[in-house]
């Protein structure tokens, strides 16, 4: 329905002229001045302090090394270059590596950010530095960007 709706909205909008795009390429501002190679091997290591930090056994000062070094991985990430690749055109398959890897970095930044903020275990995910289950924390928890975005202010206070 919903879809339906959207496609009916988009026809109705009068659009500007179509861009010209060659090929498999589209002409991006010069945030993608990197390769897919270069983003895989920041996708490997994100995957990688996940997998050591954030797994199913988690503990309070793993979390805190798993969020300072997805900062640091999204420090690397963010220094593409102004100017890298301007006036040229990127190949579509840089544009997702480049969305995946964005995508990657706040979802690990969020789920690390949250499973600090639970201090206890829950389902199938286990604080050994708080291994009980708590009452109080049998609620949802609501993470956005925003909170993201702040999150090392809030690490920060977690740790205190």
């Amino acid at each position: 329905v919903f879809a339906r709706r959207c496609a009916e909205r988009l026809r109705a909008c009068a659009l500007p002229s179509p861009l010209d795009v060659p090929g498999d390429a589209v002409l991006l501002p010069s945030v993608f001045g990197r390769r897919k190679s270069e983003y895989a091997t920041l996708r490997a290591r994100a995957r990688a302090v996940m997998s050591r930090h954030v797994g199913i056994v988690r503990h309070g000062p793993g979390l805190l090394a798993a969020m300072a070094a997805l900062s640091d991985i999204e420090e690397c990430f963010d220094a593409t270059g102004a100017g890298a690749n301007e006036g040229r055109h990127v190949d579509v398959e840089d544009v997702r590596a480049w969305s995946e890897l964005r995508n990657i970095l706040l979802a690990g930044r969020l789920i690390t950010l949250a499973a600090l903020q639970r201090p206890e275990s829950r389902g199938a995910h286990c604080r050994s530095d708080f291994p009980k289950r708590r009452g109080d924390w049998a609620r949802r928890q609501i993470l956005t960007m925003n909170d993201a975005e702040r999150s090392p202010r809030r690490v920060a206070a977690l740790a205190e």
